[in-house]
């Protein structure tokens, strides 16, 4: 146990040294845009043109929305994007409305969470609104695209830019890829999540290799963790 200590504290103060440019993305000009009322990227805006079908987003829109989060009160890296045992029980108790009413409340909290997109677009079509569900599938196609431009994945110098662990396992599932084992890396890149994949269960295409592991830079947890430290 203490040497697990030891070791959170290692990486804790490891991510406080770094400046908040992970990799290609620059967190503190994000910030700044995010929380400016006169900024076309200010959080609240982007949220609002979020929720207005036929509104377009493009590329930035989508880069302030997912990284900017990070700078939001509520984001939590090992909370709300994980799931929501309320979500969960209405929609086992076929309450659609009531669980589409939450996973709204929770999304709007922390828009990075791919499992109450994937929940809004499930309550959607149960209660037949076609349309608002396909527009909350462009929103979860192009967010997936945009956290996977962030890097290839290949290494840790190239790492796909997550905000949190469960972020990994909804690109995993995204992909079609299943996880054999995790191991959590530190080097001059930050931290990240080596994840070590079944090829197994991975199907062969002619000419393409199976992939053997892909990397997640997940240095903002640590960060908020050193910032939460602090306070």
């Amino acid at each position: 146990m203490k040497n697990l200590k030891l070791i959170l504290i290692l990486l804790v103060t490891s991510a406080c040294s770094q400046a908040q440019t992970i990799l290609t993305v620059d967190f503190d000009a994000i910030g700044e845009e995010v929380n400016d009322s006169s900024s076309e990227y200010f959080m609240p805006k982007l949220l609002d043109k979020m929720s207005q079908v036929g509104d377009s987003l493009y590329y930035e829109d989508y880069y302030h929305l997912y990284y900017g989060t990070y700078h939001l009160k509520t984001y939590s890296p090992y909370g709300l994007s994980a799931g929501s045992p309320d979500v969960d029980k209405f929609i086992k108790k076929k309450k659609y409305k009531k669980a589409l009413k939450r996973a709204l409340e929770r999304y709007r909290n922390q828009p990075i969470s791919f499992y109450d997109l994937e929940s809004i677009v499930y309550c959607y079509r149960k209660l037949g609104e076609e349309e608002l569900a396909d527009w909350y599938v462009y929103h979860y196609r192009n967010l997936m695209t945009l956290v996977m431009s962030s890097g290839d994945g290949k290494s840790t110098s190239t790492a796909y830019v997550v905000l949190t662990v469960a972020n990994e396992y909804s690109i995993l599932s995204y992909l079609g890829l299943q996880r054999a084992s995790q191991a959590l890396l530190s080097d001059e890149h930050g931290q990240c999540d080596k994840l070590t994949l079944d090829k197994k269960a991975q199907k062969k295409v002619k000419g393409k290799k199976k992939t053997k592991e892909l990397y997640f830079n997940v240095s903002t947890c640590f960060l908020h963790m050193s910032k939460s430290l602090k306070e």
